[in-house]
Order: C-alpha cells, then sequence, then structure tokens
C-alpha cells in the first residue's frame, strides 16, 4: 500500500489537482489496483473526476462531489488520472490517498 497527502487549491486557472495521474499520459493503466481517498475532516467540499482515453480523444466523468471525512475507493485499471476540484473557490483542501490492490 502506498499513501499520500495531496493539498487541492481553490479554483484558478489551473483547477485541476490529481490524486492519481495526469493529464499528460497516454496511456490507460492496466494494473488490478484501487485509489482510496478520503478528504480531510477539516476539508471542504470536493468535486472528483476520472479520466480515461477512448481512442485518441480524452474523457472524463465527474464520480462525485465528497464532503468533508467522505472516503470512496475506484478501480484504476484502464483510467489515466483521477483530479480533484475545489467546489468553494474561496478555499483549498487536503486529500489522504492510498494506492493498494484490495479486491
Amino acid at each position: 500500500m502506498f499513501n499520500y497527502r495531496v493539498k487541492v487549491v481553490k479554483k484558478s486557472l489551473k483547477s485541476k489537482t490529481y490524486l492519481w495521474g495526469s493529464q499528460t499520459v497516454g496511456v490507460a493503466f492496466k494494473d488490478n489496483l484501487y485509489l482510496t481517498f478520503r478528504i480531510d475532516e477539516f476539508g471542504e467540499a470536493l468535486q472528483i473526476t476520472r479520466e480515461w482515453l477512448d481512442g485518441d480523444i480524452r474523457k472524463d466523468r465527474v464520480l462525485g462531489e465528497f464532503e468533508a471525512g467522505d472516503t470512496f475507493t475506484v478501480p484504476l485499471r484502464d483510467s489515466t488520472g483521477f483530479y480533484a476540484v475545489c467546489v468553494d473557490e474561496d478555499h483549498d483542501s487536503f486529500v489522504d490517498c492510498s494506492v493498494s490492490g484490495l479486491a
């Protein structure tokens, strides 16, 4: 298991903060690993989105809006990234992440 913490900055010109992956990744991840993320209990609401490739076209889908203390697990398979955007443009927030092989 690999654990790390990400600071999601308030909305700006560069509003996407990647929890895993990158906007420049051009190959989908093929292993059966999982990303578990938890919004800090003193954090702000965040919108989390998954990115993947459909041929050469980058697509994304909003997973939802997560509140302080919320935890969720997603498979990394076939993804190129997961990013967060602050819902409230006046506050930053922290997300604790772990990548594991949980099934």
